[in-house]
């Protein structure tokens, strides 16, 4: 075990070289100038040259992703262009946000998808499988920001139950986190719980038909105890493995959700630093989501070990 996960956190450094590399020069190419959308359009060529040659924005790009590589190694991140503060805290501090949405979404979606994948599989070809089944099609085809503005229409403005946007803090106002938290958990839950209740149905009509199952049953053992003790215990690890890859898309993939609501993560972080042409807060923010993203699938590989123990003897 131990070799396999120092071959696997080996491998994430060419990985994140790769990553690095990419986002470095993929961000250069968006039109626009750092100084200029900091200095804006009426600016003096003396004081654009002067701010280019104090960013380091002068030197040729290949010496600039050098000294920003050598930088990342000791654990500097480099200085955001906008606001001068320091990358890496405020990188941290966007983390905070966005695993707590990420982590209720992910709550949100099991609470729905496991229970409604049951039933759908256990009472194949009923009303409630079609149900299951329309809903969940419903749920991976409709996009999230549109669900997100009508969630804010129907929940803040026609019953104004949950604010429309903003964030407060789960330690200074608890309840206001929470009905902050409301609408934008729904919006990126709804999407994972319709992927989730499928695999989910999928899974369990499989496990179902096995020998063991029709065993089970033969001797006298309760439908409840099949479905969850038997079934769903030999069906859990494509769905862990389906959630382990949804959760590193979510720290990635929230920027719709955020920008919505306008919540302060990771994704709006991102998004406000692209329109300003900040390129070490976007080269951080892609490098520690990348880094969050491969080590999600290695702690996924972990868990079958604990799922399996058949997987603990290869």
């Amino acid at each position: 075990m131990t070799r396999y996960i120092s071959t696997r956190l080996a491998s994430l450094v060419p990985i994140l070289f790769g990553i690095s590399l990419v986002t470095f020069f993929l961000i250069r190419l968006v039109p626009g100038d750092p100084v200029i959308a900091l200095l804006g359009l009426e600016a003096d060529e003396n004081a654009i040259a002067t701010l280019r040659r104090q960013l380091s924005l002068d030197q040729p790009l290949v010496l600039q992703y050098l000294t920003w590589l050598g930088r990342i190694l000791t654990g500097d991140f480099g200085r955001s262009i906008q606001g001068g503060r320091e990358v890496l805290p405020l990188l941290l501090g966007a983390l905070g946000p966005t695993a707590i949405l990420s982590g209720a979404a992910i709550v949100i979606s099991l609470a729905i998808s496991i229970p409604a994948g049951i039933v759908s599989a256990t009472r194949r070809n009923s009303l409630a499988d079609y149900v299951c089944s329309f809903v969940a099609l419903c749920g991976l085809s409709m996009p999230s920001f549109w669900l997100g503005v009508l969630l804010i229409m129907a929940f803040s403005i026609t019953l104004p139950w949950f604010p429309s946007s903003g964030y407060a803090s789960p330690l200074l106002d608890p309840l206001g986190h929470l009905r902050h938290l409301v609408l934008p958990a729904v919006t990126l839950g709804a999407a994972l719980a319709a992927a989730t209740m499928r695999m989910t149905r999928a899974t369990m009509l499989e496990v179902l038909r096995a020998d063991y199952i029709r065993t089970a049953r033969a001797k006298g053992l309760s439908r409840r105890a099949v479905v969850w003790g038997h079934a769903l215990g030999n069906a859990r690890i494509p769905i862990v493995t389906l959630l382990g890859v949804q959760l590193g898309q979510l720290l990635g993939g929230v920027v719709i959700t955020e920008t919505v609501f306008s919540w302060p993560g990771i994704g709006k972080l991102t998004v406000d630093a692209i329109f300003a042409r900040d390129y070490p807060v976007v080269q951080g923010a892609v490098l520690l989501t990348a880094t969050l993203f491969v080590l999600i699938n290695l702690l996924t590989d972990l868990i079958y070990t604990l799922l399996d123990p058949r997987l603990r003897l290869t």
